[in-house]
């Protein structure tokens, strides 16, 4: 697994290569690969486009990542979800958690549109 970034003013974009499923394989990784990259009041889009599936510690991961985001006074958008991952996200009711977003283009207009502080 490789988590890509790209940072422009305030944003930072990750995005998972190289892997199909976030699972307790590879979710600690990821998590302190997001959580280092962070800055004090960033904005992140957390691209999932090529993660087909999820477990309880790809969740815990994400948690965690999120919970880091908004402990520095930002705000974090995951985009591109997959059908299965949503239905997880779903079941266990974290889509009222999570900001999501279909695409990346739908997020920056969310990040500019709604002041960090609505959620």
């Amino acid at each position: 697994m490789r988590v890509l970034r790209e940072t422009s003013a305030l944003r930072l974009k990750v995005t998972l290569a190289g892997v199909d499923n976030l699972d307790h394989t590879n979710a600690m990784f990821c998590r302190e690969e997001v959580v280092g990259a962070l800055a004090p009041g960033g904005r992140l889009v957390f691209d999932f486009g090529t993660v087909q599936t999820i477990d309880s510690a790809g969740v815990g991961a994400l948690v965690a990542v999120l919970k880091a985001v908004r402990r520095c006074g930002g705000r974090m958008i995951l985009i591109g979800v997959h059908p299965q991952v949503m239905s997880v996200l779903k079941t266990i009711r974290l889509t009222t958690v999570f900001e999501i977003q279909p695409d990346e283009a739908a997020a920056l207009v969310s990040l500019e549109s709604t002041p960090v502080t609505s959620r």
